[in-house]
């Protein structure tokens, strides 16, 4: 009688060791490629959305939503706390009066970086568009620049004097 292993079926104990272990290290590779991924579209979506609203606030001054239509708002602009991580969507009365309309805050681990708006405080700045004056920036003097960042990533959103166009990079 022969006991040879020409006959047998399954996995040796070796093989099953070698399989296991390249399954595992292909799943961590993933993993740690996913959490990059997702660090990366953090900076991408606050970017995204602070943008936006500088463009919203821009069209508001162009052409005032009928919600805010007889409240004697002039300017419409974005307020940007630095220190907190958060920023506004403001309606300017004609007296100096703000009202902020809408709050966000940047996701975790997101920060401002530098912010380069003249006439501005190092820690409350501000995009101002003017209604009578068809939606022109009033307080730069020239190009303005917002970095959001985290440790990994760096956006710079550029907003352009006179007229406020928008663009990030």
């Amino acid at each position: 009688m022969f006991y040879g292993f020409k006959n047998e079926k399954g996995l040796s104990l070796i093989e099953l060791v070698i399989s296991i272990s390249i399954i595992s290290i292909l799943t961590v590779a993933g993993v740690i490629s996913l959490s990059k991924t997702k660090t990366y579209q953090n900076v991408d979506i606050a970017t995204g959305e602070l943008k936006v609203t500088i463009i919203k606030a821009k069209n508001y001054a162009q052409n005032p939503p009928e919600k805010y239509q007889g409240l004697d708002y002039k300017q419409y602009g974005v307020k940007i706390d630095k220190t907190n991580n958060k920023y506004w969507l403001v309606a300017k009365k004609s007296d100096g009066g703000n009202t902020d309309l809408i709050e966000y805050n940047l996701p975790d681990k997101v920060i401002f970086g530098n912010i380069n708006l003249k006439k501005n405080t190092a820690v409350l700045s501000e995009i101002i568009f003017d209604i009578e004056s068809r939606a022109k920036i009033t307080n730069l003097g020239e190009d303005g620049t917002i970095e959001i960042k985290n440790n990994v990533d760096t956006k710079t959103i550029i907003i352009k004097y006179p007229y406020g166009s928008v663009e990030a990079r």
